[in-house]
């Protein structure tokens, strides 16, 4: 009788003839031979049928190597295996076969593992050797060790790998494939030092950092709650500061192997210590000898009212420490350059310089009668207003207002229109300045 191997590829072609008679059992067996159970099954082939289409999944588990059954039926039990063979690919081990170990692997990104692979037949027993492909980065398989993945997983992923479980070793034959899903996840993050609480004033800049541990770490950082758009590095710089910056911050720290976040941590917004503004000062002013002056000086600063006091040509003017400073009976010795000076949270700011100058005494330069008035052209200060006025004679006690008007330049004509067809005399007078 031939003896097959346990691996077997397909099934062998039938003997030409085939027994008649067979052996009789041992003494004391139960069981029949091969051969009995054949020439048992002659009259039933029909059933022989029925049962094979009833279990034709296990086709492959029957030993191919059978002598003294029918041929018709014979030839159909070969048929169906190849037709289980085409049905089920490559895959060649015979029996109930597939994977008898876990089907999906977890791992950690730089940390190693290993897994034991098993695959086997109820009929063959275990595979005797190993190959895998589609294996995470890290990985290799030691085909001789039964079936052993190991290695350290560089690059996190899932990974459908593909394990083959060979008849032989060295790996050859008969062989089957099994798919095993490696999931490969970086470290879980750790926060170890968290962002600090800050105090800043407004306009500056403050940087908060948090320190984490893990592999393939991504940042989002949150204000109030609300996570920030672009905040997704290790720092959060805000450049400058304002006012609505100030409240609680925090960083939720994330990867592959989960997430994690920081306490929170408190930014405080000050005022920004600026020296003061000046918000009003007075225009130079050109004057006429003997007129009073006024200087006007206004500033402001957060937080708090400046103080304020005026220099002269550089000196400060004793008791002059408010607005406005009032200079009478201006002259020419009180010409010259002044400044105010505001001072507020330890800074100060000196304001434009305001230039007092005295100008040429007030003269009317031409009177120029016509048929039905009268044009005086005096000299004038630029922006300052005039007023015509005439009287009967020099020593008239009362002046009478003709004409009004500003000069535009260093010159003003004021027209009288109605003037005296004899005579009248005629002066030109600056307003208040």
């Amino acid at each position: 009788m031939n003896t097959r191997p346990a691996f077997s590829e397909a099934l062998a072609e039938p003997e030409a003839s085939l027994p008649r008679e067979s052996a009789s059992p041992a003494p004391g067996s139960t069981g029949r031979s091969w051969s009995d159970t054949t020439r048992r099954a002659r009259p039933v082939g029909s059933l022989l049928v029925a049962l094979f289409l009833q279990f034709a999944p296990l086709v492959r588990t029957l030993e191919p190597a059978v002598v003294g059954v029918l041929q018709p039926v014979f030839l159909l039990l070969r048929w169906a295996t190849a037709a289980a063979a085409v049905a089920g690919g490559a895959h060649a081990l015979s029996g109930a076969t597939g994977l008898t170990t876990a089907s999906t692997v977890r791992g950690t990104n730089g940390v190693s593992i290993s897994y034991r692979a098993g695959i086997t037949s109820d009929a063959q027993g275990t595979a005797k050797s190993y190959s895998a492909t589609g294996l995470p980065p890290g990985l290799t398989v030691t085909s001789r060790s039964g079936g052993i993945i190991s290695g350290t997983p560089t690059t996190p992923g899932t990974y459908d790998s593909q394990i083959t479980g060979w008849k032989n070793n060295p790996p050859s034959g008969n062989s089957f494939t099994a798919t095993v899903t490696f999931t490969i996840v970086d470290v879980a993050p750790g926060i170890s030092e968290p962002p600090q609480p800050r105090t800043v004033t407004e306009g500056a800049s403050v940087t908060l950092t948090v320190t984490a541990t893990g592999t393939g770490l991504i940042y989002r950082w949150l204000h109030e709650d609300l996570e920030l758009a672009n905040a997704t590095g290790p720092s959060l710089t805000l450049n400058p500061v304002k006012f609505s910056d100030a409240g609680n911050y925090q960083v939720r720290v994330l990867n592959t192997g989960g997430s994690i976040l920081s306490a929170k941590a408190l930014l405080t917004v000050t005022p920004a210590i600026v020296p003061p503004v000046f918000t009003v000062l007075s225009p130079s002013p050109t004057v006429y000898e003997g007129e009073t002056v006024t200087l006007s000086a206004t500033a402001t600063a957060k937080g708090t009212t400046p103080t304020l006091f005026w220099t002269f040509a550089g000196t400060p003017i004793p008791g002059a420490t408010a607005s406005p400073l009032v200079l009478p009976a201006l002259t020419p010795a009180q010409t010259g350059t002044y400044r105010a000076i505001a001072s507020a949270n330890g800074l100060s700011t000196t304001s434009a310089p305001v230039v007092v100058s005295i100008a040429a005494p007030l003269r009317v330069q031409a009177i120029i009668p016509g048929a039905s008035q009268v044009v005086v052209r005096s000299d004038a200060i630029a922006g300052r207003r005039y007023l015509l006025e005439s009287a009967p004679t020099l020593t008239s006690a009362v002046w009478h207002s003709v004409a009004r008007g500003a000069a535009v330049g260093t010159s003003i004509e004021l027209t009288d229109p109605t003037p005296d067809p004899e005579f009248r005399i005629y002066r030109v007078r600056a307003e208040s300045f």
